[in-house]
């Protein structure tokens, strides 16, 4: 083979190879180890997402054991009288 066909390995010219140099070094650099705000960020966010669905299942486990101790009836009326006469109905649901 000629030395055209052969890729730089070594050469510090070749672009790719100064862009891993500079990726390592920054790696490799022991004064950067601090965390980045946008992690410390999400990681809050993520935290209060996880508390808020949490109080929201305590309540929903605390709503089914009402419903299964009965405490509630399972056919509670929500307060509003219902008509389930077909004439009360729409004719028309979404404008079609």
């Amino acid at each position: 083979m000629t030395e055209q066909n052969q890729p730089e390995q070594n050469n510090s010219s070749n672009p790719l190879e100064a862009i891993k140099n500079e990726i390592t070094a920054s790696l490799n650099d022991k004064n950067k180890k601090s965390i980045p705000w946008n992690n410390i960020v999400i990681t809050t966010v993520l935290g209060v997402l996880t508390l808020v669905s949490m109080a929201q299942m305590a309540a929903s486990v605390k709503i089914f054991n009402k419903l299964k101790g009965g405490v509630i009836p399972a056919n509670a009326s929500t307060g509003v009288p219902q008509n389930n006469s077909l004439e009360s109905q729409p004719d028309m649901v979404g404008g079609c």
